[in-house]
Formats: C-alpha cells, sequence, structure tokens
C-alpha cells in the first residue's frame, strides 16, 4: 500500500497509503493501526492486526480516501504503521500492509531554567523580592495549594510580558 507518515509533530502526523487492487473485495473501510515503540510487536505478522487505531483516522469508509491525521500521539514516540483493507466480507481483507520503518513524533524539548542570583558572600545592596524564571518550553507550573505567588515569563515572544 506504499504507506508512509508525513510532518509528524509533539502530537499528530499525516498517514498516507496507496490503494492496491481491490480483487473480489467489497470495500468497507480502511483500517489503520499504529503500534508504539515498546509495545510487544509480536502479533505484526502478515496474519495479524494489532497496534492502536489513533484518533482521527476512524470510520474511514470511503477507499478513495487515503490518508488521516493521527492525533493524541505521545511526544517523542517512534511507532509502526499499518493499514488494512477490510472488505464487507472478512475473509477477503488484505494483508495487513506494515511501513517499512519507525516515525517519531517530535520530542518537547527539557525545560531549561535560567536563574540568576547573588553569588554567595556577594554584597547585595537590596534583598530581591522577586525571582524570573525562563522556559524555552512550555511549562505546567499548577501548584495545588501553594501560597506564594510566581511569575512566569516567554522567551517565546521576546515581549518581556509575563503572567502571574
Amino acid at each position: 500500500f506504499g504507506l508512509v507518515a508525513l510532518s509528524p509533530t509533539t502530537s499528530t502526523m499525516q498517514l498516507e497509503w496507496l490503494a492496491g487492487s481491490p480483487r473480489d473485495c467489497a470495500f468497507s473501510h480502511w483500517e489503520v493501526r499504529l503500534l508504539a515503540e515498546g509495545e510487544s510487536s509480536s502479533n505484526l505478522t502478515a496474519t495479524g492486526r494489532s497496534g492502536t487505531a489513533p484518533l482521527g483516522c476512524g470510520n474511514l469508509a470511503d477507499r478513495q480516501v487515503r490518508s488521516c491525521q493521527a492525533s493524541g500521539l505521545q511526544d517523542g514516540t517512534a511507532y509502526r504503521l499499518q493499514v488494512v483493507e477490510a472488505c464487507v466480507e472478512p475473509s477477503l481483507d488484505s494483508l495487513p500492509t506494515l511501513a517499512s520503518a519507525w516515525v517519531s513524533t517530535v520530542p518537547v524539548p527539557e525545560p531549561q531554567v535560567q536563574l540568576q542570583i547573588p553569588a554567595p558572600g556577594a554584597a547585595v545592596e537590596q534583598r530581591p523580592d522577586q525571582v524570573l524564571l525562563f522556559f524555552s518550553a512550555l511549562v505546567d507550573l499548577k501548584a495545588p495549594g501553594a501560597t506564594a505567588g510566581l511569575t512566569v515569563c516567554s522567551l517565546e515572544d521576546n515581549t518581556g510580558a509575563c503572567s502571574a
């Protein structure tokens, strides 16, 4: 089927494939599966189906539609792609076609913290009343029950805009 994955992001990838000859199959739908690296691949055989149907790749009941946007994927994870042409008569289903290579989503970078404080023993005219932390990636800073405020500024927009 010529199965490929295009434009992976941290949680999505575009999947495309070619249709084979319909043979005696009365087309029912396409079955698209993703197997994440580390999951058992023992079922990825010529007769077995495994993996998970990704969000965005269900209800593919038109034989002419041979692509979908898989979503809800884990960042930085390698996936093996599989597609089956399902027929009204299941015994005529195509053999599962397995992509020749693993395809990975983009990893979310680890946050990098920049913190400037006076060196130990250095003379300080005034004690700092705030600390600014800059992160190079989105960070969830929810702290249930926290009493201290936290100011977060993004280096991404370079505006100096901060939120508390």
